[in-house]
Protein backbone atom coordinates (compact mmCIF):
# COMPACT_ATOMS: atom_id res chain seq x y z
CA UNK A 1 0.00 0.00 0.00
CA UNK A 2 1.30 3.22 -0.65
CA UNK A 3 -0.04 6.40 1.54
CA UNK A 4 0.76 10.06 1.06
CA UNK A 5 -1.34 10.75 4.67
CA UNK A 6 -1.07 10.85 7.77
CA UNK A 7 -5.22 8.80 7.53
CA UNK A 8 -3.38 6.22 5.41
CA UNK A 9 -0.37 5.63 7.57
CA UNK A 10 -2.84 5.03 10.32
CA UNK A 11 -3.03 1.67 8.50
CA UNK A 12 0.38 0.38 7.97
CA UNK A 13 3.16 3.51 8.04
CA UNK A 14 3.91 6.85 10.06
CA UNK A 15 5.16 9.74 8.00
CA UNK A 16 7.97 11.64 9.47
CA UNK A 17 7.62 9.15 12.00
CA UNK A 18 6.64 11.51 14.40
CA UNK A 19 2.83 9.92 14.90
CA UNK A 20 2.11 5.85 16.48
CA UNK A 21 -1.32 4.50 15.88
CA UNK A 22 -1.86 1.41 17.83
CA UNK A 23 -3.22 -1.83 17.17
CA UNK A 24 -7.16 -2.14 15.86
CA UNK A 25 -9.64 -3.82 17.14
CA UNK A 26 -12.42 -5.48 15.76
CA UNK A 27 -15.52 -4.00 16.75
CA UNK A 28 -17.19 -0.75 15.77
CA UNK A 29 -18.91 2.34 17.48
CA UNK A 30 -22.32 1.96 17.68
CA UNK A 31 -24.81 4.75 16.81
CA UNK A 32 -22.15 6.82 14.63
CA UNK A 33 -24.12 8.22 12.09
CA UNK A 34 -22.30 8.22 8.18
CA UNK A 35 -21.22 11.38 5.64
CA UNK A 36 -21.98 10.27 2.55
CA UNK A 37 -19.10 10.25 0.15
CA UNK A 38 -19.47 11.64 -3.49
CA UNK A 39 -17.25 10.87 -6.49
CA UNK A 40 -16.61 14.06 -7.76
CA UNK A 41 -14.78 12.63 -11.17
CA UNK A 42 -11.93 9.68 -12.05
CA UNK A 43 -8.77 10.00 -13.66
CA UNK A 44 -7.05 7.36 -15.26
CA UNK A 45 -3.22 6.39 -14.28
CA UNK A 46 -0.41 7.47 -16.91
CA UNK A 47 0.90 10.33 -18.96
CA UNK A 48 -1.54 11.45 -20.57
CA UNK A 49 -3.37 15.29 -19.87
CA UNK A 50 -6.09 14.08 -17.55
CA UNK A 51 -4.15 11.18 -16.24
CA UNK A 52 -2.14 11.14 -12.78
CA UNK A 53 1.19 9.40 -12.56
CA UNK A 54 1.25 8.16 -9.21
CA UNK A 55 4.04 5.76 -9.07
CA UNK A 56 7.62 6.12 -9.09
CA UNK A 57 9.54 4.93 -11.95
CA UNK A 58 12.51 2.43 -12.00
CA UNK A 59 15.35 3.92 -11.44
CA UNK A 60 13.65 7.51 -10.43
CA UNK A 61 15.21 7.49 -6.85
CA UNK A 62 13.11 10.85 -6.10
CA UNK A 63 10.53 10.87 -3.41
CA UNK A 64 7.89 13.08 -5.69
CA UNK A 65 4.49 14.14 -4.09
CA UNK A 66 0.95 14.26 -5.39
CA UNK A 67 -1.31 16.47 -3.37
CA UNK A 68 -4.81 18.24 -3.98
CA UNK A 69 -6.65 21.60 -2.72
CA UNK A 70 -10.49 22.59 -2.79
CA UNK A 71 -11.63 25.94 -3.08
CA UNK A 72 -15.41 27.49 -3.86
CA UNK A 73 -15.67 23.39 -5.61
CA UNK A 74 -12.52 23.95 -7.84
CA UNK A 75 -10.02 20.89 -7.56
CA UNK A 76 -6.63 21.41 -8.09
CA UNK A 77 -3.79 18.86 -8.09
CA UNK A 78 0.10 18.53 -8.06
CA UNK A 79 1.25 15.87 -9.37
CA UNK A 80 5.26 15.17 -8.74
CA UNK A 81 5.98 12.35 -10.88
CA UNK A 82 4.32 13.92 -13.76
CA UNK A 83 5.79 17.33 -13.61
CA UNK A 84 2.52 19.38 -13.71
CA UNK A 85 -0.50 20.94 -12.09
CA UNK A 86 -3.99 20.25 -13.03
CA UNK A 87 -7.29 21.91 -12.09
CA UNK A 88 -10.71 20.56 -12.56
CA UNK A 89 -14.18 21.73 -12.26
CA UNK A 90 -16.37 19.54 -9.38
CA UNK A 91 -17.70 17.67 -12.49
CA UNK A 92 -13.90 16.64 -13.70
CA UNK A 93 -13.64 19.20 -16.79
CA UNK A 94 -9.79 20.09 -17.09
CA UNK A 95 -9.81 23.74 -16.98
CA UNK A 96 -6.15 24.58 -16.61
CA UNK A 97 -2.62 23.10 -16.63
CA UNK A 98 1.37 23.49 -15.86
CA UNK A 99 3.66 21.28 -17.56
CA UNK A 100 6.96 20.29 -17.96
CA UNK A 101 7.41 20.48 -21.62
CA UNK A 102 10.73 17.88 -21.24
CA UNK A 103 8.50 15.58 -18.96
CA UNK A 104 4.96 15.49 -20.74
CA UNK A 105 3.90 15.55 -24.38
CA UNK A 106 1.74 18.40 -26.33
CA UNK A 107 -1.20 17.97 -24.68
CA UNK A 108 -4.40 17.59 -26.93
CA UNK A 109 -6.91 18.31 -24.48
CA UNK A 110 -6.32 21.83 -23.70
CA UNK A 111 -5.69 24.84 -26.24
CA UNK A 112 -1.97 26.00 -25.72
CA UNK A 113 -1.77 29.13 -23.90
CA UNK A 114 0.32 32.36 -23.87
CA UNK A 115 1.26 33.28 -20.20
CA UNK A 116 -0.01 36.38 -18.80
CA UNK A 117 -2.09 36.91 -22.03
CA UNK A 118 -4.43 33.93 -22.45
CA UNK A 119 -7.44 33.15 -20.01
CA UNK A 120 -6.48 29.69 -18.18
CA UNK A 121 -10.05 28.42 -18.84
CA UNK A 122 -9.14 25.45 -21.15
CA UNK A 123 -5.32 26.11 -21.66
CA UNK A 124 -2.53 24.60 -20.81
CA UNK A 125 0.89 26.51 -19.92
CA UNK A 126 4.50 25.22 -19.98
CA UNK A 127 6.55 26.08 -16.87
CA UNK A 128 9.95 23.74 -16.43
CA UNK A 129 8.47 22.12 -12.95
CA UNK A 130 11.16 20.18 -10.75
CA UNK A 131 8.71 18.51 -8.17
CA UNK A 132 5.32 20.01 -7.86
CA UNK A 133 4.00 18.82 -4.39
CA UNK A 134 1.91 20.81 -1.09
CA UNK A 135 -0.88 23.10 -3.48
CA UNK A 136 -2.86 25.67 -2.58
CA UNK A 137 -5.09 28.50 -4.01
CA UNK A 138 -6.33 31.85 -3.26
CA UNK A 139 -9.91 33.49 -3.37
CA UNK A 140 -9.15 34.67 -6.99
CA UNK A 141 -7.85 31.27 -8.01
CA UNK A 142 -3.88 32.35 -8.18
CA UNK A 143 -2.43 28.75 -7.46
CA UNK A 144 0.76 28.34 -5.23
CA UNK A 145 2.65 25.08 -5.23
CA UNK A 146 5.69 24.01 -3.67
CA UNK A 147 8.33 22.81 -6.01
CA UNK A 148 12.11 21.98 -5.88
CA UNK A 149 15.01 24.44 -7.14
CA UNK A 150 18.13 22.93 -9.99
CA UNK A 151 20.66 21.25 -8.40
CA UNK A 152 22.85 24.03 -8.78
CA UNK A 153 20.81 26.77 -6.71
CA UNK A 154 20.47 24.36 -3.89
CA UNK A 155 21.59 25.95 -0.93
CA UNK A 156 23.09 23.78 2.26
CA UNK A 157 22.44 24.99 5.54
CA UNK A 158 25.39 24.09 7.68
CA UNK A 159 24.32 25.40 10.69
CA UNK A 160 20.64 23.43 10.69
CA UNK A 161 22.45 21.07 8.47
CA UNK A 162 19.77 20.72 6.28
CA UNK A 163 19.27 21.57 2.03
CA UNK A 164 17.42 24.37 1.37
CA UNK A 165 16.09 23.42 -1.70
CA UNK A 166 11.99 24.53 -2.07
CA UNK A 167 10.36 27.43 -3.17
CA UNK A 168 6.44 28.08 -3.43
CA UNK A 169 5.62 29.06 -7.01
CA UNK A 170 2.76 31.70 -7.51
CA UNK A 171 0.72 31.33 -10.90
CA UNK A 172 -1.96 33.94 -12.06
CA UNK A 173 -5.37 32.94 -13.58
CA UNK A 174 -3.55 33.94 -16.90
CA UNK A 175 -0.98 31.01 -16.68
CA UNK A 176 1.98 33.33 -15.78
CA UNK A 177 4.42 32.85 -12.81
CA UNK A 178 3.43 35.64 -10.75
CA UNK A 179 7.06 35.21 -8.39
CA UNK A 180 8.13 32.72 -5.97
CA UNK A 181 8.09 32.95 -2.34
CA UNK A 182 11.47 31.65 -0.24
CA UNK A 183 11.91 32.53 3.41
CA UNK A 184 12.15 35.98 3.70
CA UNK A 185 9.25 36.17 1.26
CA UNK A 186 9.34 37.45 -2.65
CA UNK A 187 12.52 35.96 -4.12
CA UNK A 188 13.73 34.63 -0.88
CA UNK A 189 16.39 32.33 0.98
CA UNK A 190 14.92 28.62 -0.35
CA UNK A 191 12.92 26.82 1.83
CA UNK A 192 13.70 23.11 4.13
CA UNK A 193 11.70 20.29 3.59
CA UNK A 194 8.67 21.80 3.13
CA UNK A 195 5.54 19.46 5.19
CA UNK A 196 2.61 21.95 4.53
CA UNK A 197 0.88 24.95 3.03
CA UNK A 198 -2.56 27.01 3.65
CA UNK A 199 -3.44 30.05 2.10
CA UNK A 200 -6.28 31.52 4.53
CA UNK A 201 -9.54 32.68 4.12
CA UNK A 202 -7.96 36.46 3.85
CA UNK A 203 -5.23 34.88 1.49
CA UNK A 204 -2.86 35.17 3.73
CA UNK A 205 -0.46 32.17 3.10
CA UNK A 206 1.48 30.14 5.60
CA UNK A 207 4.42 27.50 4.94
CA UNK A 208 5.67 24.72 7.43
CA UNK A 209 9.01 23.25 6.97
CA UNK A 210 10.77 20.75 8.61
CA UNK A 211 14.31 19.92 9.52
CA UNK A 212 16.38 17.64 11.77
CA UNK A 213 15.88 19.30 15.44
CA UNK A 214 12.97 21.99 14.46
CA UNK A 215 9.79 22.95 12.70
CA UNK A 216 9.61 26.24 10.96
CA UNK A 217 6.27 28.21 10.25
CA UNK A 218 6.48 31.18 8.11
CA UNK A 219 3.42 33.19 7.76
CA UNK A 220 2.82 35.91 4.86
CA UNK A 221 0.46 38.79 4.00
CA UNK A 222 -1.39 38.03 0.73
CA UNK A 223 1.23 40.47 -1.10
CA UNK A 224 3.77 37.55 0.02
CA UNK A 225 5.27 39.65 2.86
CA UNK A 226 6.68 38.02 5.57
CA UNK A 227 4.71 38.91 8.63
CA UNK A 228 5.74 35.97 11.20
CA UNK A 229 8.57 33.33 11.42
CA UNK A 230 8.35 30.77 14.26
CA UNK A 231 10.48 28.80 15.25
CA UNK A 232 9.53 25.14 17.56
CA UNK A 233 12.14 22.56 18.68
CA UNK A 234 11.74 19.15 19.12
CA UNK A 235 13.86 19.33 22.23
CA UNK A 236 11.15 22.49 23.61
CA UNK A 237 7.82 20.89 23.07
CA UNK A 238 5.47 21.53 25.69
CA UNK A 239 4.70 19.06 28.45
CA UNK A 240 1.86 18.81 30.69
CA UNK A 241 3.13 20.26 34.01
CA UNK A 242 4.37 17.71 36.94
CA UNK A 243 4.30 14.98 33.77
CA UNK A 244 7.03 12.78 33.03
CA UNK A 245 5.91 12.49 29.17
CA UNK A 246 8.00 11.73 26.04
CA UNK A 247 6.05 14.52 23.84
CA UNK A 248 5.76 13.88 19.62
CA UNK A 249 4.69 16.86 17.36
CA UNK A 250 2.50 15.17 14.49
CA UNK A 251 1.42 18.52 12.97
CA UNK A 252 1.11 22.07 12.74
CA UNK A 253 -2.00 23.47 11.12
CA UNK A 254 -2.80 27.00 10.72
CA UNK A 255 -6.17 28.85 12.07
CA UNK A 256 -7.64 29.75 9.30
CA UNK A 257 -8.76 33.14 9.83
CA UNK A 258 -6.76 34.06 13.50
CA UNK A 259 -3.09 34.61 13.56
CA UNK A 260 -2.60 31.08 15.54
CA UNK A 261 -1.44 28.03 14.99
CA UNK A 262 -2.77 24.59 16.45
CA UNK A 263 -0.14 21.66 17.51
CA UNK A 264 -0.80 18.54 17.83
CA UNK A 265 1.31 16.16 20.11
CA UNK A 266 0.98 12.60 21.48
CA UNK A 267 2.78 12.13 24.53
CA UNK A 268 4.46 8.70 25.51
CA UNK A 269 5.13 7.23 28.70
CA UNK A 270 8.46 4.78 30.10
CA UNK A 271 7.31 1.56 30.13
CA UNK A 272 8.93 -0.24 33.37
CA UNK A 273 8.71 -4.33 32.97
CA UNK A 274 7.46 -5.44 36.41
CA UNK A 275 9.41 -8.38 36.79
CA UNK A 276 12.87 -6.69 36.27
CA UNK A 277 12.30 -3.20 36.99
CA UNK A 278 14.13 -2.47 34.09
CA UNK A 279 12.81 0.70 30.89
CA UNK A 280 11.28 -2.14 28.43
CA UNK A 281 10.05 0.61 25.86
CA UNK A 282 6.97 3.36 25.31
CA UNK A 283 3.55 3.44 25.62
CA UNK A 284 1.12 5.91 24.52
CA UNK A 285 -0.52 8.39 27.17
CA UNK A 286 -2.48 10.76 25.70
CA UNK A 287 -3.25 13.46 22.80
CA UNK A 288 -3.06 17.07 23.06
CA UNK A 289 -3.48 20.45 21.07
CA UNK A 290 -1.68 23.54 21.78
CA UNK A 291 -2.61 26.80 20.94
CA UNK A 292 0.14 29.48 19.76
CA UNK A 293 -0.74 32.85 19.40
CA UNK A 294 2.00 33.68 16.34
CA UNK A 295 2.14 37.43 16.69
CA UNK A 296 3.02 37.27 20.76
CA UNK A 297 5.15 33.84 19.50
CA UNK A 298 2.83 32.01 22.69
CA UNK A 299 1.14 29.23 23.55
CA UNK A 300 -2.18 30.42 24.74
CA UNK A 301 -3.83 27.22 26.04
CA UNK A 302 -4.31 23.30 24.84
CA UNK A 303 -7.11 21.34 24.56
CA UNK A 304 -7.36 16.91 25.15
CA UNK A 305 -8.04 15.17 22.24
CA UNK A 306 -9.97 12.10 22.71
CA UNK A 307 -9.38 8.59 21.80
CA UNK A 308 -11.28 5.68 20.88
CA UNK A 309 -11.24 2.87 23.57
CA UNK A 310 -12.24 -0.34 22.86
CA UNK A 311 -11.52 -3.41 24.32
CA UNK A 312 -10.06 -6.17 22.12
CA UNK A 313 -10.48 -9.98 22.79
CA UNK A 314 -6.93 -12.02 23.50
CA UNK A 315 -5.94 -15.32 24.26
CA UNK A 316 -6.73 -14.75 27.64
CA UNK A 317 -7.74 -11.83 28.66
CA UNK A 318 -9.10 -8.63 26.90
CA UNK A 319 -6.69 -6.28 26.22
CA UNK A 320 -7.17 -2.22 25.48
CA UNK A 321 -7.44 -0.89 22.25
CA UNK A 322 -6.80 2.44 22.01
CA UNK A 323 -7.24 4.26 18.64
CA UNK A 324 -5.44 7.76 18.20
CA UNK A 325 -6.11 10.56 16.00
CA UNK A 326 -4.55 11.99 13.02
CA UNK A 327 -4.84 15.56 12.83
CA UNK A 328 -6.19 17.04 9.35
CA UNK A 329 -6.17 21.00 10.14
CA UNK A 330 -8.27 23.52 10.76
CA UNK A 331 -11.47 25.23 9.13
CA UNK A 332 -13.65 28.36 9.86
CA UNK A 333 -14.84 28.99 13.36
CA UNK A 334 -11.47 27.02 15.30
CA UNK A 335 -13.22 23.83 14.10
CA UNK A 336 -10.27 20.88 14.39
CA UNK A 337 -10.64 18.14 12.55
CA UNK A 338 -9.03 14.52 13.13
CA UNK A 339 -9.76 11.16 11.57
CA UNK A 340 -8.52 7.03 12.58
CA UNK A 341 -9.34 4.17 11.16
CA UNK A 342 -12.52 2.50 11.68
CA UNK A 343 -13.57 -0.92 11.44
CA UNK A 344 -15.59 -2.91 8.65
CA UNK A 345 -14.00 -0.27 5.37
CA UNK A 346 -14.64 2.64 7.51
CA UNK A 347 -12.87 5.78 9.16
CA UNK A 348 -14.29 8.10 11.84
CA UNK A 349 -13.99 11.63 11.43
CA UNK A 350 -13.86 13.99 14.63
CA UNK A 351 -14.61 17.56 15.01
CA UNK A 352 -13.56 19.64 17.62
CA UNK A 353 -14.11 22.93 18.28
CA UNK A 354 -10.97 24.90 20.07
CA UNK A 355 -13.29 27.82 21.59
CA UNK A 356 -16.39 25.65 22.58
CA UNK A 357 -14.69 22.42 22.85
CA UNK A 358 -18.13 20.79 21.84
CA UNK A 359 -17.12 17.21 19.54
CA UNK A 360 -19.08 15.83 16.87
CA UNK A 361 -18.65 12.77 14.84
CA UNK A 362 -19.70 10.53 11.99
CA UNK A 363 -18.18 7.66 9.91
CA UNK A 364 -16.59 7.73 6.68
CA UNK A 365 -16.71 4.67 4.27
CA UNK A 366 -13.18 4.15 2.41
CA UNK A 367 -12.28 0.58 1.29
CA UNK A 368 -8.99 -0.79 2.54
CA UNK A 369 -8.18 -1.55 -1.56
CA UNK A 370 -8.97 2.07 -1.99
CA UNK A 371 -5.72 3.26 0.18
CA UNK A 372 -3.36 1.78 -2.68
CA UNK A 373 -2.51 5.60 -3.29
CA UNK A 374 -3.97 8.73 -1.30
CA UNK A 375 -3.98 12.23 0.05
CA UNK A 376 -6.63 13.59 1.80
CA UNK A 377 -6.81 17.59 2.05
CA UNK A 378 -9.46 19.81 4.06
CA UNK A 379 -10.88 23.57 3.22
CA UNK A 380 -11.42 26.20 5.00
CA UNK A 381 -14.83 25.80 5.27
CA UNK A 382 -14.50 22.15 6.28
CA UNK A 383 -15.05 20.13 2.94
CA UNK A 384 -13.05 16.94 3.32
CA UNK A 385 -11.43 15.59 -0.22
CA UNK A 386 -9.12 13.41 -1.12
CA UNK A 387 -7.43 11.34 -3.98
CA UNK A 388 -8.05 7.40 -3.67
CA UNK A 389 -6.34 4.96 -6.04
CA UNK A 390 -5.76 1.59 -6.67
CA UNK A 391 -3.10 0.72 -9.31
CA UNK A 392 -5.37 1.14 -12.72
CA UNK A 393 -7.68 5.04 -11.66
CA UNK A 394 -7.94 7.39 -9.59
CA UNK A 395 -10.97 8.80 -7.49
CA UNK A 396 -11.14 12.31 -6.84
CA UNK A 397 -13.89 12.37 -3.84
CA UNK A 398 -15.47 14.84 -1.22
CA UNK A 399 -17.40 14.26 1.78
CA UNK A 400 -19.81 17.23 3.13
CA UNK A 401 -18.41 17.58 6.57
CA UNK A 402 -18.82 21.20 6.33
CA UNK A 403 -22.14 20.14 8.20
CA UNK A 404 -20.90 19.09 11.13
CA UNK A 405 -19.80 22.97 11.55
CA UNK A 406 -21.80 24.60 14.07
CA UNK A 407 -23.89 21.55 15.50
CA UNK A 408 -23.98 21.41 18.83
CA UNK A 409 -24.29 18.42 19.93
CA UNK A 410 -21.41 16.70 21.99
Amino acid sequence: MKSTTRAAIAVGMIALGVCVVLTLGSCKDAGTATIERRTLFKLGIGKLDDQLDLFQTEGDANDYKTRLAMRDGIVFIANGNGHKVLEFSSYGDLLYMQYNPDKNAVPVALKPGTPGKDAALHAAFQYPLISAGEIAATSDKDILVEDKLPDDLKVFDSKKQTLLDGVILRFSRTGALIDYLGQEGIGGTPFPFISGLNVTVSNEIVVTCLTQDSWFVFWYSAQGNLLYKIQIDKGNLPIPDGEKLIPSLEKIAPDAELHELYLKLDYYRESIDPATKTHSGVDFDSTKVYIMDVAAGKYIGNLDVPVIEKRQKGPFEEKPDRRVYEFLGAAQKGNLFFMVPDDNDSFQVMVLNARTRNIRRRSLGIKNEELFFNTFSLSNDGILSAILASNYEAQVVWWRTDSLIGEIRQ
